[in-house]
Protein backbone atom coordinates (compact mmCIF):
# COMPACT_ATOMS: atom_id res chain seq x y z
CA UNK A 1 0.00 0.00 0.00
CA UNK A 2 1.00 3.55 -0.99
CA UNK A 3 -1.46 6.48 -0.25
CA UNK A 4 0.14 8.32 -3.31
CA UNK A 5 -0.64 5.42 -5.77
CA UNK A 6 -3.43 3.74 -4.12
CA UNK A 7 -5.57 6.69 -2.97
CA UNK A 8 -4.28 10.31 -4.26
CA UNK A 9 -4.05 8.17 -8.04
CA UNK A 10 -6.17 6.16 -8.25
CA UNK A 11 -8.96 8.95 -7.39
CA UNK A 12 -7.67 10.64 -10.02
CA UNK A 13 -8.01 8.01 -12.66
CA UNK A 14 -11.52 7.22 -10.74
CA UNK A 15 -12.81 10.86 -10.27
CA UNK A 16 -10.58 13.17 -11.79
CA UNK A 17 -12.48 15.99 -10.76
CA UNK A 18 -13.50 14.99 -7.02
CA UNK A 19 -11.77 17.88 -4.83
CA UNK A 20 -9.07 16.28 -2.92
CA UNK A 21 -8.36 20.03 -1.52
CA UNK A 22 -9.34 23.16 -0.38
CA UNK A 23 -6.57 25.74 0.72
CA UNK A 24 -6.89 29.34 1.47
CA UNK A 25 -4.59 31.93 3.24
CA UNK A 26 -5.10 34.90 6.06
CA UNK A 27 -5.01 37.08 2.84
CA UNK A 28 -8.02 35.50 1.39
CA UNK A 29 -6.45 33.91 -1.38
CA UNK A 30 -8.05 30.31 -2.30
CA UNK A 31 -7.52 26.99 -4.19
CA UNK A 32 -9.32 24.15 -4.95
CA UNK A 33 -7.22 21.49 -6.19
CA UNK A 34 -8.47 18.19 -7.88
CA UNK A 35 -7.24 14.80 -7.74
CA UNK A 36 -6.57 15.14 -11.17
CA UNK A 37 -4.29 18.29 -10.45
CA UNK A 38 -2.90 16.56 -7.63
CA UNK A 39 -1.45 13.51 -9.37
CA UNK A 40 -0.26 15.59 -12.39
CA UNK A 41 1.61 18.24 -9.84
CA UNK A 42 2.97 15.78 -7.80
CA UNK A 43 4.14 13.14 -10.82
CA UNK A 44 5.92 16.93 -12.26
CA UNK A 45 7.85 16.72 -8.45
CA UNK A 46 8.35 13.14 -8.19
CA UNK A 47 10.22 13.35 -11.75
CA UNK A 48 12.05 16.84 -10.91
CA UNK A 49 13.11 15.27 -7.69
CA UNK A 50 14.63 12.37 -9.61
CA UNK A 51 16.57 14.29 -11.67
CA UNK A 52 17.81 16.14 -8.74
CA UNK A 53 18.77 12.70 -7.75
CA UNK A 54 16.32 12.35 -4.74
CA UNK A 55 15.16 8.85 -4.69
CA UNK A 56 13.99 5.89 -2.28
CA UNK A 57 15.33 6.65 1.65
CA UNK A 58 16.60 9.77 0.91
CA UNK A 59 15.57 12.65 3.66
CA UNK A 60 14.27 15.52 2.69
CA UNK A 61 12.68 18.58 4.65
CA UNK A 62 9.93 21.04 3.58
CA UNK A 63 10.00 24.26 5.26
CA UNK A 64 7.14 25.71 3.27
CA UNK A 65 4.74 27.60 5.19
CA UNK A 66 1.31 26.08 4.60
CA UNK A 67 1.87 26.41 1.27
CA UNK A 68 -0.59 24.09 -1.00
CA UNK A 69 2.20 22.94 -2.85
CA UNK A 70 3.30 21.56 0.19
CA UNK A 71 0.34 18.74 -0.82
CA UNK A 72 2.10 18.21 -3.95
CA UNK A 73 5.17 17.90 -2.44
CA UNK A 74 4.15 15.35 0.08
CA UNK A 75 2.83 13.14 -2.46
CA UNK A 76 5.74 13.09 -4.89
CA UNK A 77 7.97 12.30 -2.30
CA UNK A 78 5.66 9.59 -1.21
CA UNK A 79 5.68 7.96 -4.59
CA UNK A 80 9.42 7.95 -4.63
CA UNK A 81 9.80 6.13 -1.09
CA UNK A 82 12.02 9.34 0.27
CA UNK A 83 11.44 10.22 3.58
CA UNK A 84 9.56 13.84 4.11
CA UNK A 85 10.17 15.82 7.18
CA UNK A 86 7.75 18.75 7.38
CA UNK A 87 9.28 21.38 9.45
CA UNK A 88 8.33 24.81 10.36
CA UNK A 89 10.08 28.20 9.00
CA UNK A 90 10.42 29.35 12.84
CA UNK A 91 13.68 26.81 13.76
CA UNK A 92 16.67 28.01 14.73
CA UNK A 93 19.98 27.41 13.19
CA UNK A 94 20.42 24.81 16.30
CA UNK A 95 17.37 23.04 15.14
CA UNK A 96 18.16 22.74 11.53
CA UNK A 97 21.37 21.35 12.80
CA UNK A 98 19.87 19.18 15.16
CA UNK A 99 17.88 17.73 12.23
CA UNK A 100 20.56 17.61 9.62
CA UNK A 101 22.56 15.44 11.52
CA UNK A 102 20.34 13.37 13.18
CA UNK A 103 18.19 12.30 9.83
CA UNK A 104 20.84 12.71 7.64
CA UNK A 105 18.71 15.35 5.36
CA UNK A 106 19.92 15.27 2.09
CA UNK A 107 17.43 18.23 0.62
CA UNK A 108 15.48 20.67 2.42
CA UNK A 109 12.97 22.82 0.04
CA UNK A 110 11.97 25.93 1.43
CA UNK A 111 10.54 29.75 0.44
CA UNK A 112 12.64 32.63 -1.05
CA UNK A 113 12.96 34.44 2.41
CA UNK A 114 15.75 35.78 3.97
CA UNK A 115 15.75 34.98 7.41
CA UNK A 116 14.81 31.22 6.53
CA UNK A 117 17.85 31.28 4.02
CA UNK A 118 20.06 32.61 6.26
CA UNK A 119 19.60 29.95 8.92
CA UNK A 120 19.56 27.25 6.27
CA UNK A 121 22.94 29.01 5.06
CA UNK A 122 24.55 29.19 8.89
CA UNK A 123 23.36 25.61 9.44
CA UNK A 124 24.76 24.27 6.25
CA UNK A 125 28.33 25.74 7.26
CA UNK A 126 27.58 24.39 10.44
CA UNK A 127 27.23 20.54 8.90
CA UNK A 128 29.69 20.54 5.52
CA UNK A 129 28.17 18.85 2.90
CA UNK A 130 25.06 16.58 4.79
CA UNK A 131 22.57 18.67 2.72
CA UNK A 132 23.31 17.75 -0.92
CA UNK A 133 20.33 19.96 -2.37
CA UNK A 134 19.00 23.80 -0.73
CA UNK A 135 15.87 24.47 -3.22
CA UNK A 136 13.58 27.22 -3.37
CA UNK A 137 9.91 26.40 -4.56
CA UNK A 138 9.85 29.93 -5.56
CA UNK A 139 12.57 32.49 -6.57
CA UNK A 140 16.65 32.27 -7.64
CA UNK A 141 19.13 32.73 -4.92
CA UNK A 142 22.38 32.02 -5.13
CA UNK A 143 23.67 28.50 -3.81
CA UNK A 144 19.90 27.01 -4.41
CA UNK A 145 18.22 25.19 -6.99
CA UNK A 146 15.17 27.10 -8.57
CA UNK A 147 12.82 23.80 -7.50
CA UNK A 148 10.12 25.77 -9.52
CA UNK A 149 11.77 25.77 -12.47
CA UNK A 150 13.09 22.30 -12.33
CA UNK A 151 9.31 21.07 -11.88
CA UNK A 152 7.84 23.34 -14.41
CA UNK A 153 10.59 21.70 -17.13
CA UNK A 154 9.43 18.28 -15.69
CA UNK A 155 7.35 15.70 -17.47
CA UNK A 156 3.75 15.60 -15.92
CA UNK A 157 4.10 11.29 -16.57
CA UNK A 158 5.74 9.52 -13.67
CA UNK A 159 6.32 6.10 -14.17
CA UNK A 160 5.65 4.02 -10.66
CA UNK A 161 8.89 2.35 -9.47
CA UNK A 162 9.78 -0.93 -9.13
CA UNK A 163 11.75 -3.92 -7.94
CA UNK A 164 14.29 -2.07 -5.15
CA UNK A 165 13.43 1.09 -5.93
CA UNK A 166 9.52 0.38 -5.53
CA UNK A 167 8.06 2.32 -2.18
CA UNK A 168 6.70 -0.56 0.28
CA UNK A 169 4.06 -0.35 3.24
CA UNK A 170 7.40 -0.99 5.98
CA UNK A 171 9.48 1.83 4.40
CA UNK A 172 9.57 5.04 6.46
CA UNK A 173 7.47 7.84 4.74
CA UNK A 174 7.76 10.61 7.52
CA UNK A 175 9.66 11.18 10.12
CA UNK A 176 8.68 14.40 12.93
CA UNK A 177 10.95 16.45 14.99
Amino acid sequence: FNFAYDIVDRLAAEQPDKTAIVWCNDLGEEKIISFAELKRMSDKMANALVGLGTGKGDVVTAMLQRRYEYWYFTIAIHKLGAILIPATHQLSVKDLVYRIEAADVQMVLTLDEPEICAKLDEAQAKTGDMVKIKALLHGQREGYVDFGAVVEAASESFARPTGDAAPKSTDVMIAYF
